[in-house]
């Protein structure tokens, strides 16, 4: 949708309505970046602890497609609890919102262990690996679970 805005002597005004829209919107974006940046940490550090040293052995590669496949579960379901367990932070009680949270991790953990650990891998050995092919692939798994 789009706000109508005035051009008065070269400034840009928004009528008070759609700017306190606009702001709500803003401000919505911005918690979900904020609380995608948590889901991410958690993602990481559950990475680090849990799943790091078994990938970094050598592994056949079926057992390494499985635990690809558990990393992205991982991953997806910490990036989805968060965002979903806030957006209701201020209108239910904590049981409630916990119950949103599983449901937003429960569903980001199918988006990232659909496979799409193994295709930002992929993605990243075609791209020749280093950072631009990391960022790629990791760009691909946000898109993925997101």
């Amino acid at each position: 949708m789009l706000i109508p805005a005035l051009l008065i002597q070269g400034r840009l005004v928004l009528p008070a309505d759609s700017f306190r829209q606009y702001m709500k919107r803003l401000q919505r974006a911005y918690y979900f970046c904020v609380y995608g940046l948590w889901g991410g940490l958690a993602a990481s550090y559950l990475h680090q602890n849990l799943l790091l040293d078994t990938l970094s052995s050598p592994l056949s590669t079926p057992a390494r497609l499985l635990f690809l496949a558990l990393l992205g579960g991982i991953i997806g379901a910490a990036i989805g609890f968060f965002p979903s367990f806030s957006e209701v932070r201020a209108i239910i009680p904590l049981a409630e919102r916990s119950r949103f949270g599983v449901i937003g991790a429960l569903l980001g953990g199918i988006g990232g262990l659909d496979c799409v650990c193994q295709l930002a891998e992929a993605l990243h050995i075609t791209i020749g690996g280093g950072v631009i092919g990391r960022a790629t692939a990791l760009a691909f798994l946000g898109l993925a679970v997101g």
